[in-house]
């Protein structure tokens, strides 16, 4: 009888370690394999659109030189949910668990380190339907790219798993090269408009010098669905059209990566129909 009233107390906390979210963060949550913030029986199941993750670069540009630094922040919406938590990671590929180079907490960002990336410390509170986590990558010494995950958490605030929705960030690649090739950068301005984009949009940038240009698009798991080649531009003002209807390009959080000459830059795009 003992024995079977401590398996029955085992079985009662497994289930109550199941059914709670982990309000500190958890890592090893930004593969599109990993099951994101529904894997291990904690939130929804699947990814929700309603959630966007995306990150900018406080410079602008996701290229820096080896050894370099780049300020990144990463912002999570939602509608209606009250708070969000996130999971940063840089890796190899979009596909591969290996990480890369160093992420680094900024002090009151809500972060902190866990298994080499970033997970937030505490629930944080979102304003006007979305927060902002704020840290640091510091680039291995190898030139190459690299590719920076992100998986978000949009909260209802009540400690457990219903109610929450959370999705995955298109991968954005980062561009890892000698000082000389990063000044090689000619392309200023890019804005994709509108976004979200519904049928047809605009992408928009600025050529400081004549160059080859091209664009494509990738999907949360790492998958181009689409490429452009552009042709050779003279430099100034530049407008391409996405037409994401001719090119079926189903609903969903992508990154469009425009190249220029020898240099890329990363933009998230969010394709509603």
């Amino acid at each position: 009888m003992k024995h079977f009233l401590l398996l029955f107390s085992l079985c009662i906390i497994a289930n109550i370690s199941i059914a709670h979210a982990y309000p500190n963060g958890i890592s090893s949550k930004v593969l599109a394999n990993s099951g994101g913030c529904g894997g291990g029986g904690c939130h929804g199941s699947s990814a929700s659109q309603a959630t966007s993750v995306s990150i900018s670069s406080k410079s602008g540009s996701f290229t820096t030189n080896p050894g370099g630094t780049l300020e990144l922040t990463a912002i999570v919406a939602h509608a209606s949910k009250s708070g969000a938590g996130i999971n940063i990671g840089v890796k190899s590929s979009a596909t591969s668990a290996t990480n890369q180079g160093i992420l680094n907490v900024v002090t009151g960002q809500g972060l902190k380190k866990s298994e080499n990336e970033l997970v937030h410390s505490a629930r944080k509170s979102m304003v006007s339907g979305k927060t902002s986590f704020t840290f640091t990558w510091t680039a291995p010494t190898i030139e190459g790219t690299y590719y920076v995950l992100a998986c978000g958490n949009a909260v209802n605030g009540d400690g457990g798993q219903s109610g929450d929705q959370w999705n995955f960030m298109s991968p954005i690649a980062i561009t890892v090269a000698a000082a000389s090739k990063v000044q090689e950068q000619i392309c200023i301005n890019p804005i994709i408009a509108p976004n979200p984009l519904i049928g047809i949009g605009t992408l928009s940038f600025v050529l400081e010098q004549a160059s080859e240009v091209e664009y494509s698009l990738i999907d949360v798991l790492g998958n181009q669905v689409s490429k452009q080649y552009v042709g050779f531009l003279a430099a100034g003002p530049q407008y391409q059209t996405i037409n994401t209807i001719s090119q079926n390009i189903s609903s969903g959080h992508y990154s469009v990566i425009l190249r220029t000459g020898s240099s890329a830059i990363s933009l998230p795009l969010i394709v509603q129909h």
